[in-house]
């Protein structure tokens, strides 16, 4: 029985802190809002591909982000990227991918953005 419950606290954890706040979203354009809704709901389904993906999508469009929006998705990358190094630890396929669309994005863009 307390496996389970260790199961089931350790399956819990994950996904955005609640210093990440979506509704710096709410008025965004319908395509910058669907992608900042898909990454987040690929992270909380531990789906860090898929969330990474979304997240550098969205970075793409950094030139339409409020300030404001621009700081949640920073932090968004940030936190996805910590918890995706960690699940990639522990040998988690779709997390190392993730850490390197992240890792190679943040790069890029870097560069693009000059």
């Amino acid at each position: 029985m307390l496996a389970a419950v260790l199961l089931l606290f350790g399956c819990s954890k994950g996904g955005p802190s609640s210093k990440i706040s979506s509704s710096a979203f709410d008025s965004a354009p319908p395509d910058v809002k669907q992608l900042w809704n898909d990454g987040m709901s690929a992270w909380k389904g531990h789906h860090y591909q898929e969330a990474a993906a979304s997240f550098m999508s969205l970075q793409g469009k950094a030139g339409s982000l409020s300030p404001q929006q621009a700081d949640e998705l920073n932090q968004a990358k940030d936190e996805l990227g910590r918890e995706a190094f960690t699940a990639a630890n522990k040998g988690d396929a779709g997390a190392v991918q993730a850490v390197t669309t992240l890792r190679g994005g943040n790069d890029r863009r870097s560069g693009a953005a000059r």
